[in-house]
């Protein structure tokens, strides 16, 4: 299922809404990624297990609501795979990060002709066991970073040359080694630096044993804390080997970091700790001169969080207000907050609409767990991460996704 949950600005007026300011909009197969057009008028999910194989459900606004335009499958089998996805700044380009493969679809007529418009125009393969699961595309749309979570390393390709050679495997400039699991990458808007998660260090770095196994009840600690991996896109770019070298590139973050998402300055870094059930805040400032003490705050926020996104609805005195519908959310919400983030366990992915009104999640397990109706669970990171507000929702009307 798809999830979107309505925002809006305090101190104005509202409209009644022609629909519930949350609701779900069921999918043909487990959502996982999430990724939205520049202008909010198309939503791009990424499937799997739709008949086989995965695919990308294409999601149209149409007043005020989004609807199931339609599935655009996949040309090879990805069945049970975390699909995750990035979309160029130009708005044309959809890259898909499927396992073995990564897609490329033109999406540049989907806002006319929804997913029959969206077109699969090439593949790749960076590696058979790979294991990619998350793509990332810098500002100027030069370079695509492919996270491959089983392999433990970032793959980077050339966009201008994939897109003139017909995506071949020519086009990957090389990979760079991070650690076991590298899981997302994001770039600050100087476009000078990436950040890429990986879940656990190597024990070559020498730090504390603080986790437990992940999925395990037993409390013994076994492995040390995962990192956020610090590199410049220029080296990676250029020879992408030397991109992670030093031990002072790595950045501890919790047990099993898998997402993070940046405040627009870029100064504070929201990071979900999944086997420590903890969204940590850090501060970017001190990735280079102290960053084994970059982490500014914690806050638990239920079992095994993984998406993380950001909230940007402007209140009074520039605050952040989510607004929630009646009867749904108790009074714990904080009407405005400083700093907006929702992590919930169990969801593939959340992104916010351009219009930042909408958060949109993907509920990975809702098509066996909760078939017609699903609850949900958000919490808001306040000024450096040391408060952080609940809310919690109950049912919610389930959208037909024929109608």
């Amino acid at each position: 299922m798809l999830l979107l949950i309505g925002l809006s600005a305090a101190g104005q007026g509202q409209h009644p809404p022609q629909r519930p300011l949350s609701y779900d909009i069921a999918m043909p197969g487990r959502p996982f990624g999430i990724v939205t057009s520049a202008d909010g008028g198309s939503v791009f999910v990424a499937l799997s297990d739709v008949a086989g194989d995965g695919g990308i459900a294409v999601v149209q606004r149409s007043g005020a609501a989004y609807v199931l335009s339609g599935v655009v499958p996949l040309p090879r089998a990805a069945t049970g795979l975390a699909i995750t996805h990035a979309i160029t700044h130009d708005g044309n380009l959809l890259i898909a990060a499927a396992g073995p493969e990564v897609y490329f679809l033109d999406v540049s007529g989907a806002g006319a002709g929804g997913a029959a418009a969206v077109k699969v125009v090439g593949y790749l393969s960076d590696g058979a066991n790979a294991g990619s699961i998350w793509a990332s595309v810098t500002r100027d749309d030069r370079w695509l970073f492919i996270c491959d979570e089983t392999s433990g390393q970032l793959t980077v390709v050339d966009l201008n040359r994939a897109r003139s050679n017909g995506y071949s495997t020519a086009s990957i400039v090389g990979t760079i080694p991070v650690g076991a699991s590298p899981t997302a990458t994001v770039f600050p808007p100087d476009g000078v630096w990436a950040y890429t998660t990986v879940q656990v260090v190597s024990s070559l770095l020498g730090w504390p044993i603080d986790c437990t196994l992940e999925g395990s009840t037993d409390p013994t600690l076994v492995k040390p804390q995962g990192a956020v991996v610090v590199f410049k896109v220029a080296v990676a770019a250029s020879n992408p080997s030397l991109a992670v070298t030093a031990a002072g590139q790595f950045v501890p973050a919790g047990c099993s970091p898998v997402r993070l998402a940046l405040s627009p300055d870029a100064l504070t870094m929201y990071v979900t700790a999944r086997n420590s059930n903890e969204v940590l805040a850090l501060d970017t400032t001190k990735f280079a001169a102290d960053p084994m003490h970059a982490v500014e705050g914690a806050a638990p926020v239920g079992v095994a969080p993984v998406p993380v996104a950001w909230i940007d609805s402007v209140c009074p005195g520039g605050g952040r207000q989510f607004e929630p519908f009646p009867g749904a959310l108790d009074a714990a919400v904080p009407e405005c907050v400083g700093r907006g983030q929702v992590a919930r366990g169990r969801w593939g992915g959340s992104a916010g609409s351009h219009d930042s009104r909408r958060i949109l999640s993907a509920h990975f397990d809702s098509f066996a767990g909760w078939p017609d109706a699903v609850s949900f669970e958000l919490r808001f990171a306040i000024a450096g991460g040391a408060e952080f507000g609940e809310a919690r929702g109950a049912n919610r009307p389930v959208e037909n996704p024929s109608a």
